[in-house]
């Protein structure tokens, strides 16, 4: 008996093609959830309202700004460098004084603001400003 050679069929090509965009999709969905988890993974744990935070970063993103308020909070912002916060303040109208270390001292008239910033991940640092007279 002559045994023929069987072609796969337009349908068993289309299951395999379906298949295939499975485990793509899987596998790029895996990825961005392990590029996620290394770009934030010392971030992930010091501060409570994650979500929020993380929900400015995106904004931040978009807009491009230079600096933006953490959940309306004036007093907080989340900044991508010493420079963003310098001109953020600056076009509010305070004046650059001193810096040291993490804390940036800017002037106003006779009022002074104290910026105590820390990196919350590689990209991001959170500066609370505090008023003083």
């Amino acid at each position: 008996m002559v045994e023929f050679e069987s072609y796969p069929t337009h349908y068993d090509v289309v299951s395999m093609n379906a298949t295939l965009f499975q485990k793509i999709a899987y596998a790029l969905c895996l990825m961005c959830g392990l590029g996620f988890l290394a770009t934030f993974q010392s971030a992930l744990r010091q501060e409570s309202d994650l979500l929020v935070i993380l929900g400015t970063i995106l904004r931040l993103e978009l807009s491009r700004a230079d600096a933006l308020a953490i959940n309306g909070d004036t007093q907080r912002l989340l900044v991508r460098n010493n420079a963003g916060l310098q001109h953020h303040l600056e076009a509010q109208g305070w004046t650059w004084v001193d810096q040291m270390g993490a804390l940036t001292i800017y002037r106003q008239n006779s009022q002074f603001m104290h910026a105590n910033c820390s990196m919350y991940s590689r990209f991001y640092m959170i500066c609370d400003l505090e008023n003083s007279a």
